[in-house]
């Protein structure tokens, strides 16, 4: 079986956001390649989330192919000269079996194995069935500008995430308690809370700037959402529970109000956040 380098590159990119290679589960620490007559396929998982990567290739196998790729071999193809392919031999028995690789390393050719799993152990990801919503680029725009309010504190797990609210014609919002962001977005009819870690994988390049086709789907061991844009399908549980009244902590009536125009607005943000602790105070005058 042969992977083009440039598209393990790529890979390289977008799936460490879900740390599996730090997983404590063996087989969590694999990338499950796949490969039929269209196309590769490649899957990580940390049970809380599954996000797959897709290449179309000219002729794959007629028969569809599945192999365990180690994390660290993972990393050694990722030292493959671009441009050029990696020829995947799987062999063994299914519990001692392992995979030979030939790759071109900086115009040399180098042979390496690595052990590896059957690949009958990698968890299947839950069937997300449901309304299909069309969520903007815009609106993972907003996504990753309130998303640095989110909590970190592990205790306080419902502000661990942006809440999606549908009411007031759709809002993104994230607070730690201290401060909140609060952003108009283009959201599904029902409310729910994307973890950040699950916003930390759509806040990536692969993700940014197309359409996002999204489905929730709640069942016995929770709710989850199904996010798919470009060659790329993220599946993540929802944090169950309910977010706080953002509408508290905004005044109901100010006397005056100012507003950045979209050239400003960037800019006065990154002022924003580069204050240099919690305790400073920003005045604004016009």
């Amino acid at each position: 079986m042969q992977l083009p380098s440039n598209f393990i590159k790529d890979a390289s990119k977008l799936l460490p956001r879900i740390r599996f290679s730090r997983a404590t589960l063996p087989v969590l620490t694999h990338v499950l390649a796949s490969l039929d007559a269209t196309g590769i396929t490649l899957v990580v998982t940390d049970l809380d989330r599954w996000l797959e990567t897709r290449t179309l290739i000219p002729a794959g196998p007629d028969t569809p192919e599945s192999f365990l790729i180690p994390s660290d071999a993972m990393k050694a193809i990722g030292r493959a000269d671009k441009n050029t392919e990696v020829r995947i031999t799987c062999r063994g028995p299914r519990k001692h079996r392992e995979l030979r690789m030939l790759m071109v390393c900086g115009g040399i050719a180098v042979e390496s194995c690595h052990p590896t799993i059957d690949v009958s152990e990698f968890p299947e990801h839950p069937v997300v069935d449901g309304t299909e919503t069309i969520i903007s680029a815009r609106t993972l725009e907003s996504l990753a500008i309130v998303a640095g309010c989110a909590s970190k504190d592990v205790t306080r797990y419902v502000l661990n995430g942006v809440h999606f609210n549908p009411e007031d014609a759709g809002r993104v919002i994230a607070t730690d308690g201290r401060v909140l962001a609060c952003a108009p977005a283009v959201v599904p009819n029902t409310a729910f809370i994307l973890p950040s870690g699950t916003v930390d994988v759509l806040t990536h390049p692969g993700f940014s700037g197309i359409d996002v086709q999204v489905r929730i789907w709640n069942v016995d061991e929770g709710e989850w959402i199904s996010i798919r844009g470009g060659n790329h399908h993220l599946v993540s549980k929802l944090i169950e529970g309910n977010f706080p009244n953002y509408r508290q902590a905004i005044p109901a009536y100010t006397p005056e109000l100012v507003t950045f125009s979209p050239d400003h607005r960037t800019t006065a943000i990154k002022w924003l956040r580069s204050l240099p602790d919690k305790q400073s105070a920003v005045h604004l005058s016009w």
